[in-house]
């Protein structure tokens, strides 16, 4: 195991339960092992430093039912913490799923032992699923020309896997406020617009500031609360 994988499992441990549990959402263990890196860190780190902390036995990734929702969990292995209070994450051993990951698959597994034929296959890179398409959703509703949605969301998600949700939006509505007044031919399509990854664009990489006096949306003013964005976007 390398030292950067390392130095997350440390920063982990401080964040676990008494139970050594805690959500395995790539945005969320960002946020909390690295709140003074978040634009170096990116959510391709989190998930390799994770399969590599799983591989080495550290710990151990599994679904999981909270609130009604299926979410990724992890927890420590032999933790050995003393519990004082039960624990608000669901445990390994309730009929969930664990799972064997590496940098780019996750292999569902019962936890009794055995990897099933027929165990069902995700990827494991980003957000869960849910999160991930509540994103594409709120980037859809800002880009300025908005058809042939299946395509456009697909693109999305694979933007997604590439990129952070505060990037994106950064270019979008960079593009946005570029295009603002042209006719709509010459505005190109979501699909092709996130295909070609042109959030890199020099005109629309993210800086320092957002943009100007631009105003988000209640949708993304939401999502970006969600993410601790909206004060650094205010600024």
């Amino acid at each position: 195991m390398d030292w950067a994988s390392e130095v997350f499992f440390r920063r982990v441990l401080s964040i676990v339960d008494d139970y050594g549990r805690y959500e395995a959402n790539p945005l969320l263990l960002r946020s909390k092992c690295y709140p003074l890196q978040v634009d170096a860190v990116k959510q391709s780190d989190i998930n390799k430093w994770l399969a590599e902390c799983q591989k080495a036995g550290l710990l151990i990734l599994y679904f999981g039912v909270m609130a009604g929702k299926t979410k990724r969990f992890l927890q420590i292995v032999n933790f050995g913490q003393q519990t004082r209070t039960p624990s608000k994450f669901p445990s390994p051993d309730d009929k969930c799923s664990q799972m064997i990951a590496n940098a780019h698959l996750v292999v569902s597994v019962s936890v009794s032992g055995g990897v099933s034929a027929n165990a069902p296959v995700a990827r494991d890179d980003g957000d869960d699923i849910d999160d991930s398409k509540h994103q594409a959703e709120k980037l859809y509703s800002e880009y300025p020309r908005r058809v042939a949605k299946p395509k456009a969301i697909k693109a999305i998600l694979g933007a997604l896997k590439k990129a952070d949700f505060a990037t994106l939006l950064s270019g979008v509505l960079k593009y946005k406020a570029a295009v603002a007044g042209k006719e709509t031919q010459y505005i190109a399509h979501a699909a092709s617009w996130f295909n070609a990854e042109r959030w890199l664009d020099e005109d629309c990489k993210p800086t320092s500031d957002t943009g100007g006096n631009w105003k988000p949306s209640k949708g993304i003013k939401d999502a970006m609360k969600d993410m601790d964005l909206l004060k650094e976007a205010q600024e």
